[in-house]
């Protein structure tokens, strides 16, 4: 959930630097600090992810199976057999 909430923060203020951008009178002048700030948050966003998947990695507890992952199985199973039956 939290890996969302960033991915939108990302978005909204790459967008807010954009807008502040082209509002200006000149907008090449503020061309250079909103790529600047863009280029910040989705590095910020890239080291987090990263960090995180590292955290992923390590953690070998054992799976939580829930109920989505017992539906798309069960779906995925079916689509096979229905492949195979169908000279796959």
């Amino acid at each position: 959930m939290l890996g969302f909430g960033l991915d939108s923060f990302v978005e909204v203020s790459s967008a807010l630097g954009v807008i502040w951008q082209f509002r200006s009178r000149v907008p090449e002048a503020r061309e250079r600090p909103a790529l600047r700030g863009i280029a910040v948050s989705f590095f910020a966003l890239a080291a987090l992810r990263r960090r995180r998947s590292q955290i992923k990695i390590v953690d070998v507890g054992s799976p939580r199976i829930t109920a989505t992952f017992t539906v798309l199985q069960g779906v995925s199973s079916t689509r096979e057999v229905e492949i195979k039956d169908a000279g796959g």
